[in-house]
């Protein structure tokens, strides 16, 4: 069995603004649900990737951006914005800080890292959420991620007030 062995560790990081493209998904209220949603259209965008001959770059670097937009939460799977990147959603990602996170390990258990960071981390820290933001958080895949590889890294960025 795969271990958890995400860090307990963050760090407060300055971002600026970037533009994202990609699909969206509307979640339901249920994580072990989403979690089947989230797999299926993370197949649906990377088929999509493949058929406009946009997977398997070199240096590639995907997002996933859970957003709240009207009486709903939204995950995206992302790309970079580019020109010639055209019929998928974009997204803006607002300038600001965010408190980054590490999960190490399998897809599978970042939900429970997800528990973690809001239920545990957060609550025990001095980080202040930012109540006005769109973007719940994000997750920052590259060349580290192995979907079930027990060495796979994800960053996790959660919005957080300007001023700590």
């Amino acid at each position: 069995m795969d271990k958890q062995i995400t860090s307990m560790d963050f760090e407060i990081v300055a971002m600026e603004n970037f533009h994202v493209c990609g699909l969206s998904v509307r979640l339901s209220s249920s994580q072990n649900n989403n979690f089947t949603i989230i797999r299926n259209h993370w197949q649906r965008f990377n088929n999509e990737l493949r058929s406009r001959r946009i997977a398997g770059r070199k240096n590639w670097k995907k997002f996933s951006i859970t957003y709240q937009k009207d009486d709903g939460y939204f995950y995206m799977a992302a790309i970079p914005e580019t020109p010639t990147q055209t019929g998928f959603e974009k997204l803006h990602i607002s300038k600001g800080h965010f408190a980054q996170f590490q999960h190490t390990g399998s897809m599978e258990l970042i939900k429970a890292t997800i528990y973690n960071i809001y239920k545990e981390i957060i609550p025990n820290s001095d980080i202040i959420i930012d109540k006005e933001r769109k973007v719940l958080h994000y997750e920052y895949y590259d060349h580290r991620f192995r979907w079930n590889s027990s060495n796979s890294i994800i960053d996790i960025f959660v919005p957080i007030e300007s001023n700590q």
